[in-house]
């Protein structure tokens, strides 16, 4: 192997930040990019120059890690170090050298390497190449914009995708040669930027190379689809931290203050995903409910609960209010922290709205707590002809601790094991009797009593009593509510009642 020193330029930028477009520029500069390089699409006619290698390579290493490239949460731990995912090194090695072959200075753009910085810092360090950074800024608005229009994101999660993306470049790229380019700098004076990277890089590119000529015929500011103005760099700054995190981002050149002010910034953006890390996962349960005030207050007995199953959950409680006199509702939209958007019906839309809500835009409600509640409630009682709830959920991907799922892996195989199920077997009558014991406790006891009395007081009364709706409610209680506070609204009901 050839003993020049060797320099890998990676390209770090969030999706459509414009790392594309800055990627054409290195290729005119005579900067390699390997030779399987992504042809253009329709969402980027100029082409995107990625190493299909590469990032093929990548999207196994993020899905060793049970995410995907959309993913806006942070990597956790030492990941990298897992059989999992260091089985890949070989691989990754051999794409560098067949893709760079005899080449001293290459550059590589896949805005997955944002997160997989560590893995690709281990290979080139084992291959003696030495790594420098071009940092890509886009408006947070631009990119919010431009993936809303080609992967339908919502607002919310655009914004903790750039973010998040932001932090781990912050924190990987320390110790590397970084220069930082803004994308509409790129755009109104490509020359400018690429005399700045030639300089600030140590390119060493000839007269020809960085020449106004290049780089006519590529960049133009009719890449720019969407502009938003630099006076203001988030219009709606619904997380107290995203707009001061912005701000020190886009702040150039970096001052030590800056970095310090970046690691607290972290720290909290880092505690805001901890906060949500309860998305619409598989093994996870998270429930709505809805109570009704007809004249005698909002009664927990009577509170309907249902399962979220999906990113939607469409509330209709006509029946429940058929022909009734209402005088509010009571919505318990997630019992979790979350983003939820809110699409009442007519008839509810008349009603007094208030909320615990942390933050509300329109029909978005942000709750950082997971006791959320949206009341609606009537300045006088009346019948609603329709009364439907349509609630749509905005999550954010809980961080990834790569520790635990490889637990969690050992622990499914253990399971699927013919010792483990033996035990199980041998083991039921002391499991049966534990559970016999705890069931009949003297605290459940003191509580079972008073229900076996009300029931033997007016037997007869109680069966009229009875509604079809009480099933409903039972079964919705059932999934949702732990046992002790079931007996106790059982008991309640049976005490209405008699």
């Amino acid at each position: 192997m050839s003993n020049i020193a060797r320099r890998c330029i990676l390209i770090l930028g969030v999706h459509r930040s414009g790392s594309s477009a800055l990627s054409g520029v290195l290729d005119r500069m005579g900067i390699d990019l390997g030779k399987a390089i992504a042809p253009p699409s329709y969402d980027n006619p100029k082409g995107f120059y990625e190493n299909t290698r590469v990032q093929a390579l990548n999207n196994k290493l993020l899905a060793e890690l049970k995410i995907t490239w959309d993913y806006t949460g942070l990597i956790n731990g030492d990941w990298w170090k897992h059989l999992s995912i260091s089985k890949y090194r070989s691989e990754a090695i051999e794409i560098i050298e067949e893709e760079f072959k005899g080449q001293s200075l290459f550059a590589i753009k896949d805005p997955r390497i944002c997160y997989l910085f560590p893995f690709w810092e281990n290979i080139f360090d084992s291959l003696n190449i030495t790594i420098q950074c071009i940092v890509m800024l886009r408006h947070p608005e631009e990119v919010a914009a431009s993936l809303e229009k080609r992967n339908q994101f919502s607002y919310t999660k655009s914004h903790l995708l750039y973010l998040s993306h932001l932090f781990c470049i912050e924190k990987y790229r320390q110790g590397y040669v970084t220069s930082f380019v803004k994308y509409d700098e790129l755009l109104n004076d490509p020359l400018q930027i690429v005399q700045q990277l030639d300089r600030e890089l140590n390119l060493n590119r000839s007269k020809e190379n960085i020449s106004t000529e290049r780089f006519d015929d590529f960049i133009s500011k009719g890449l720019r689809n969407h502009h938003f103005s630099d006076t203001t760099l988030i219009n709606k700054p619904f997380l107290s931290h995203i707009a001061s995190s912005y701000q020190t981002f886009f702040t150039l050149p970096r001052e030590k203050s800056t970095i310090e002010q970046i690691t607290l910034l972290s720290a909290q953006h880092e505690k805001f995903l901890n906060a949500f890390g309860n998305g619409l996962e598989e093994g996870n349960r998270y429930t709505t409910s809805i109570l009704i005030n007809f004249g005698e207050g909002f009664q927990e007995v009577e509170k309907l609960s249902a399962i979220i199953k999906a990113d939607q959950h469409l509330w209709d409680i006509n029946e429940w209010c058929d022909e009734k006199t209402i005088h509010a509702v009571k919505l318990l939209p997630i019992s979790s922290a979350g983003f939820v958007n809110l699409e009442p019906s007519l008839s509810l839309k008349t009603a007094q709205i208030s909320s615990n809500a942390n933050f509300v835009e329109d029909d978005t409600y942000y709750f950082e707590d997971k006791h959320s509640e949206i009341i609606f409630q009537f300045q006088a009682p009346q019948k609603l002809d329709d009364c439907t709830l349509l609630l749509s959920y905005d999550y954010i991907i809980p961080s990834v601790d790569f520790s635990l799922n490889e637990s969690l892996r050992e622990l499914n195989q253990l399971k699927t094991s013919f010792s483990y199920r033996l035990g199980w077997i041998l083991t039921s009558p002391f499991r049966l009797i534990y559970y016999l014991f705890h069931l009949f406790r003297a605290d459940r006891v003191s509580q079972i009593i008073p229900l076996i009395k009300s029931v033997l007081k007016n037997p007869m009364g109680l069966l009229k009593s009875v509604q079809p709706q009480h099933f409903k409610t039972l079964k919705n209680a059932l999934l949702t509510e732990p046992p002790d506070v079931i007996v106790k609204n059982i008991i309640k009901l049976i005490r209405k009642n008699n």
